[in-house]
């Protein structure tokens, strides 16, 4: 039997031996396209351990076990297997003839990748379910092939392969071990532009060093758009790049910084970026479809190490004409919704990526593109409406197929909480100050990856459920409701738990009775108070940490004004709810939509909880690297976490980030992201605010029912709230806690984003004035002084009379 084959000796039709990978670079190799010598561990390999050590049957009946609806089986089934595999010695005659064929290639240093029978098609990327091995030794290869095999069954892989159906039909995995290229520059390609699908445009990244600092988004990569009829550079974004990715001496990779005047150079001259074009166009041409490719240049010679379908491309056709940021995203203002919140780009930066690809795992494709403006301290973020609907889609799926689905993700969440809590802790147990600059790095490193796990969950997912609640809710209980919907609806969704908003209120409400008895403050429950909601009053643009002092303060000003206790009219408003479910007797389909409802209101608002929380402690590790390197905290703002070590270093481009702080454009696709700023980036801000200013009538979703007319008072920050008088609409992107003296003071209220369960619609019922939310844009529309007509129980505002 057959067990390993050169790249000279396989073609793209031997998948099935070689797996997606090692058939294709097999392929280029016949094809003459230039690809590092290597072989390929071909997939009878591992199905002969199988078979010799008996471990089919056991594999056959872990898998078995497996509903990858449930998180924790795939988790199991992975562990059992892979320690299987791990543990089964590789035959005798297989290990003799991979060690023969590595001498054969006389490298020091190889690539050991996994490569699956059942890879990359045009509609399921399969490959970066696997793993790889890079700059492997001798004597490291036989136990990184075994890895490449118990890779087939990791989580991800496991959860892969039930999702996409695969579970039924036979995978198996081969191995592709390839000469490492000693790479001085490298990147990655594809033939057709992934993101304006023009089949007339190809885009090529580069970076110095290895291609898997770009991979992973570790480093901002040049970009350079190449037309292709007629053969020409049309775009070149160049960036500076402090670090690179480097193979170290003893093995394994390493972090080495680059001179100023290299990182500053455009990493590819554009005779060399023509001279890639002509190879990925060759490689495009050869197999008949888009390809994307990573590549990486040795020696003033381009070698191609992977070649694959490009699977995300619909079958729209190329546009035309001349490049720019509106049509290269394909930015739409109608079908893009809007969020609008306080924020600088360091805080929102890794959150509006998530939105991009930390839903993959879950939801399939997740969200292909997303992006935000920071413009004066406030996020202008815009995603497609058609991602929300297709998660909101397959969440809805899952639950109608498995009960406890909601309950299942919930409880793997809860651990994501308890993992940040722990590294929390970890911040607060050490002085930042007397870390070095690496371990601070290491710190913050560890501070993000925990936070992003915690937040991926139930980011885009919220906003599916609790945003969009009008696009699937609200025609669900119309049908039952019929002409009393809008009576009845606000009473059916108020949420069975006090947001922590409501808790910190109610709680200091209690602080402010005991001191007007009393006439005395009881420090022991403000420390407590303070340490439980230190948090209360930051967004994604503060984070401080309110003390035992301030909220003394706060209540000492609430005595003085003699501001009243809110009235708790929450048992009444549940057993009103109670009542009416009874009285239309709700289905079990319209009782889980309410469920649900409930549940993500929870979610949602523990989830915000730690929004608040992370800002605290992102500003404390910034304002540390103010002192450590001298730039300016409102301009370290405008750096990302990603660059955290670059500012530790000093050679953060201070220049670029007084640039970023003007206006700056962060788009993800999937898991890349560019940060543009300048004129471009105002253009394109220019096209979402067009106008906006022509609209008389804007539409949203009802929260508290009415109908008043007011003038107009836009709240954007706190020093608005000063100029708020009795009778006025207050309009704003969302409502927050400090906001609510203000909204005593309101006719109705207005936002631009929220759900039914957010912190506008709750107090507004409290306060039983008109609410209307989710209008997307009312603050760019509506200016102070503005005569409006807000009836929420049509879900529309009016303009009377414009300033």
């Amino acid at each position: 039997m057959e067990f390993i084959r050169d790249f000279r000796n396989i073609n793209k039709n031997q998948a099935a031996l070689a797996g997606g990978k090692g058939a294709s670079l097999g392929e280029m190799t016949q094809a003459s396209i230039p690809v590092p010598p290597g072989f390929v561990i071909l997939s009878t390999a591992f199905e002969r351990l199988i078979e010799k050590t008996d471990l089919d049957v056991e594999i056959d009946a872990i898998l078995d076990s497996v509903n990858h609806k449930e998180i924790h089986t795939t988790e199991k089934a992975a562990e059992k297997i892979q320690a299987l595999i791990m543990g089964a010695e590789m035959p005798a005659d297989i290990a003799n003839e991979v060690q023969a064929y590595f001498k054969e290639l006389d490298a020091k240093w190889v690539a050991v990748r996994s490569s699956a029978t059942a890879e990359d098609s045009s509609t399921a990327a399969w490959a970066g379910q696997l793993e790889s091995y890079l700059n492997t030794t001798e004597g490291s290869l036989l136990e990184n092939v075994k890895k490449c095999w118990a890779s087939l069954f990791t989580p991800r892989a496991i959860f892969y392969r039930f999702e996409k159906e695969l579970h039924k039909q036979k995978i198996s995995v081969a191995v592709v071990v390839q000469k490492m290229v000693e790479s001085e520059v490298s990147g990655i390609a594809f033939s057709v532009h992934p993101v304006t699908q023009d089949r007339n445009q190809l885009i090529i990244e580069a970076g110095f060093g290895l291609g898997e600092a770009i991979v992973s988004g570790q480093i901002t990569p040049d970009s350079y758009v190449v037309e292709k009829k007629p053969r020409q550079i049309i775009d070149k974004n160049v960036f500076v790049q402090a670090r690179g990715l480097y193979r170290a001496a003893g093995g394994g990779n390493e972090w080495r910084d680059i001179p100023k005047e290299i990182g500053e150079r455009q990493v590819l001259t554009d005779e060399e970026i023509m001279e890639l074009a002509e190879i990925v166009l060759k490689i495009e041409k050869h197999y008949g479809f888009p390809v994307d490719i990573e590549w990486a240049r040795e020696k003033n010679t381009f070698f191609i190490v992977q070649s694959r379908p490009i699977t995300t491309l619909g079958q729209t056709k190329a546009t035309e004409g001349k490049r720019d940021l509106v049509k290269e995203y394909g930015l739409n203002r109608s079908t893009w919704t809007y969020k609008g919140l306080h924020g600088v780009l360091h805080t929102f930066f890794p959150l509006g990526r998530l939105t991009g690809f930390a839903m993959i795992g879950f939801f399939g494709d997740g969200a292909r593109i997303t992006l935000f403006f920071v413009k004066d301290n406030y996020i202008h973020w815009y995603w497609n409406d058609n991602e929300l609907t297709r998660i909101r889609e397959v969440f809805f799926d899952r639950l109608k197929k498995n009960k406890n689905y909601l309950k299942e993700l919930e409880a793997e969440w809860m651990n994501k909480v308890g993992d940040f809590e722990k590294i929390l802790k970890r911040v607060d147990a050490v002085d930042l100050s007397l870390l070095q600059d690496e371990e601070l790095a290491s710190l913050y490193d560890d501070f993000y990856k925990k936070y992003i796990d915690e937040y991926k969950y139930f980011m885009t997912l919220g906003d599916a459920i609790s945003m969009h609640a009008d696009r699937y809710l609200v025609p669900e209980f119309q049908k039952i409701l019929g002409r009393e919907f809008t009576a009845v609806f606000p009473k059916l969704i108020v949420p069975q738990y006090l947001s922590f908003i409501e808790e910190e209120s109610r709680e200091r409400e209690k602080l402010a009775h005991i001191i007007r008895e009393k006439g005395s403050v009881d420090w022991r429950a403000l420390e407590e108070h303070a340490n439980r909601f230190f948090y209360i009053h930051n967004n994604y643009a503060k984070g401080i940490y309110l003390a035992a002092a301030d909220f003394e303060k706060m209540i000492q000003e609430d005595i003085e004004k003699n501001v009243e206790s809110a009235k708790d009219t929450r048992k009444q408003q549940l057993i009103e709810k109670q009542q009416l479910i009874k009285k239309y007797n709700l289905s079990s389909w319209h009782l889980t939509l309410l469920y649900v409802m409930d549940e993500f209101f929870k979610l949602q608002d523990t989830r915000k909880k730690y929004v608040l929380i992370s800002s605290y402690y992102q500003f404390k590790f910034l304002k540390e690297a103010e002192r450590r390197s001298g730039v300016n905290f409102n301009l370290l703002q405008y750096s990302i976490y990603l660059e955290f070590r670059d500012v530790l270093k000093g050679t953060i481009d201070t220049e670029m980030l007084v640039e970023r702080q003007k206006i700056c454009m962060c788009v993800h696709v999937g898991d890349s992201f560019k940060i543009i700023y300048g004129a471009d980036a105002e253009r394109a801000f220019e096209f979402f605010q067009k106008d906006v200013g022509d609209q008389k009538e804007l539409k949203g979703m009802i929260a508290s029912t009415g109908k008043v007319r007011g003038r107009v008072k836009k709240i954007l920050k706190i020093h608005d709230m000063a100029n708020m008088e009795e009778g006025d609409i207050l309009v704003s992107s969302m409502t927050r806690p400090e906001m609510v003296p203000a909204m005593k003071l309101a006719a109705a209220i207005v936002t631009d984003e929220g759900g039914v369960t957010s912190h506008a619609a709750i107090v507004s019922r409290e306060l039983h004035i008109p609410c209307i939310i989710g209008t997307k844009n009312a603050t760019s529309v509506l200016k102070d002084g503005d005569i409006v007509e807000v009836d929420a129980d049509k879900g529309v505002i009016k303009i009377l009379e414009q300033k």
